[in-house]
Formats: C-alpha cells, structure tokens, sequence
C-alpha cells in the first residue's frame, strides 16, 4: 500500500434518491474535493445536480471505489469512469465527450457476458468472502454481512472494489450479483 503522502483515492459520486453514480473522479484529499463539489460546482451540470439535490436538503454520496498510488491514479480513474459509463449516464461524459475514450494504461480486460473484467485485479480476503457468497446467488448487502461476519462498511468496500474490477454488478438498490471470476476463465483452458 502507498504511504499516506502518495495515495489518491478514485470516488464516485451518487444520488442518494436512487444510488445510481452521477460522476466519477480522482483526488488526494476526498473530503475537500467533496466540499469543492458542493460549494463551487465546476460544471453546470454538476451546479445544476447539487442544486436540485439541496431543494430537497440532499447532498450527493460519495463513495471511495479505489485506493492506488498517485502514478496509477489516472488510469484508474480512466477504467472505473469507463465501467460506471457504460450502465449509468454520468456527468463526466456530459463535459468531456471525449473523455470515456481514452486509452486504457494497462491491457485491455477480456469481456464476458458484455461486461469487462479486470483479470489483473488482486482480490482481498474480504472480496474474496463476498464473491464466495454471491457465488450461489444474489444478494443484499445484509445477507453478505451475516454469511461472511464482515462489518458494513467492509462489505460495502468489497463490493464497490468488485464491481470496479467488473466482477460483481449492482442489479438494483440492494442486490448484487456475480458476474464472472477471470480466474476461472483461465483454469478452464
């Protein structure tokens, strides 16, 4: 792990009426980049999201999705904003079209069943509780919790690194499934 001092963190964005991510984004500091959204939107788009969110005395989630050195941080912001893009219509493509359409910085993930998933990615204990769960089936974050004895926040982690990686998707408010294992994929050859 990176030292304090060389750690970014890519973050999401999301609207707390519906969970579905708005915006994608890379920071060294999430608490003050998340206060800059607030206070100084810097699109108006983005000003016209917050807005309607404090009518309603709401302000967006923010949700760390991936944690990686300072040198790694751009294409991992570039491959969640490419994951998360494809099923929601984030802000980040509405001020850069081009944006979605940089290159990958590291091998292109293999496709299955129309979703990419990160071969490379290197699963925690924790993630690897989760998709031994989600291997028989759908869940909510609370089954996940009482099968594996991992806290909230720890399955929430799990699940948001899983589904960066491509392995685990969200299929509405609450309930995850199983996509694939890459790893299965290569022991089957």
């Amino acid at each position: 792990m990176p030292s304090d001092s060389e750690t970014g963190y890519v973050y999401t964005l999301s609207d707390p009426r519906t969970d579905e991510p708005r915006y994608v984004g890379a920071t060294k500091r999430p608490n003050e980049r998340y206060q800059k959204h607030i206070s100084d939107p810097h699109s108006e788009d983005m000003a016209g999201w917050v807005k309607e969110l404090s009518k309603r005395d709401m302000t967006p989630d923010m949700n760390i999705v991936q944690i990686d050195s300072l040198d790694s941080l751009a294409g991992a912001e570039r491959r969640v904003l490419e994951r998360v893009s494809e099923e929601h219509d984030v802000l980040n493509t509405k001020m850069n079209p081009s944006y979605p359409d940089l290159g990958p910085s590291v091998p292109v993930p293999r496709k299955s069943e129309g979703k990419s998933l990160n071969e490379y990615y290197n699963t925690s204990d924790n993630e690897e509780a989760i998709l031994d769960v989600l291997s028989d089936g759908r869940a909510t974050p609370q089954y996940l919790k009482e099968e594996t004895g991992l806290n909230n926040q720890q399955v929430n982690y799990a699940l948001n690194q899983l589904m960066a990686a491509g392995w685990v998707r969200k299929i509405t408010t609450g309930l995850y499934e199983y996509i694939g294992d890459p790893r299965e994929e290569a022991t089957d050859l």
